[in-house]
């Protein structure tokens, strides 16, 4: 992919941020949070603390630990009900969690599923 202006990939930031809530959780190798940001507790990540071991402090990671590469999951389901495509990607000496909001998209497909699935009956 050729490299596109700054100015570009601002608007693309701030449009994406302005769409979805997001949060971050920076780890080391071991898993030790050394980062928290955004807004985790929306995703149930309210009580990660940089020291924390990420794989205790929620159920979602654990046994992810240690990140090799950069893994995607779309549409994990979190507690109370939202969802949130979750991206693990290396950063420096570690790995960065990023959580992006896709509570509305996940409950529209699933109604769109139900009405298919009630018509097809």
């Amino acid at each position: 992919m050729s490299r596109i202006p700054a100015s570009i990939g601002d608007y693309l930031l701030q449009d994406a941020l302005s769409r979805r809530s997001m949060a971050f959780v920076g780890v080391d190798r071991k898993g030790i949070v050394t980062e928290v940001g955004g807004a985790p507790e929306r995703f149930g990540l309210g009580e990660v603390r940089p020291g924390s071991a990420l794989g205790e402090e929620s159920p979602l990671f654990e046994g992810l630990l240690p990140f090799s590469g950069i893994e995607v999951l779309p549409q994990v389901e979190l507690t109370g009900g939202r969802f949130a495509d979750v991206h693990v990607f290396p950063s420096g000496e570690g790995s960065y969690v990023l959580l992006l909001d896709t509570t509305a998209s996940a409950r529209e497909q699933g109604a769109f599923q139900q009405r298919d699935y009630e018509l097809n009956l």
